[in-house]
């Protein structure tokens, strides 16, 4: 007797495919893959789901997703399809003082930029700390503030 073999078959032609997975006459989760997908959703779900259509391409794959979500109205799919987890990236929220940081970047440009903050660490009483010259000083404020007189 050959052994059997978890991995889904398929030809050179029609790699991806569209698969269903029901319960009781109800159409639960309509998904596409490639490779062993459908073996690892058949975990998750804990009941063997069937293949739909094979496909050539992802892109094929992920409209005929979309077709079959629409047609057979799944209950679990959180979206319409085409995407799975990529169809809603997170909105990351930038903290107030990022965003200032940003603006004034973008103001006055990253030469000037940086060379205010250094002056927001450096002065007259701890520039030879940090090995530099009263005249190094003036030459970073003439950047920082515009040309010096």
């Amino acid at each position: 007797m050959p052994a059997r073999t978890n991995k889904i078959r398929h030809d050179d032609e029609n790699r991806f495919y569209v698969y269903v997975f029901e319960k009781d006459g109800v159409v639960e989760y309509v998904g596409k893959g490639c490779g062993n997908r459908l073996k690892a959703q058949e975990k998750r779900f804990g009941y063997c789901g069937r293949i739909l259509e094979w496909l050539q391409s992802d892109t094929l794959a992920f409209k005929s997703e979309r077709k079959w979500i629409k047609e057979l109205k799944p209950t679990e799919n959180k979206n319409c399809g085409g995407g799975g987890g990529r169809s809603r990236k997170p909105v990351k929220r930038l903290s107030k003082e990022y965003r200032q940081f940003l603006a004034e970047y973008s103001r006055v440009g990253p030469k000037r930029y940086l060379a205010r903050f250094l002056l927001s660490k450096i002065n007259e009483r701890n520039c030879k700390d940090y090995s530099v010259s009263y005249d190094e000083l003036d030459a970073l404020r003439c950047v920082a503030c515009g040309p010096c007189n």
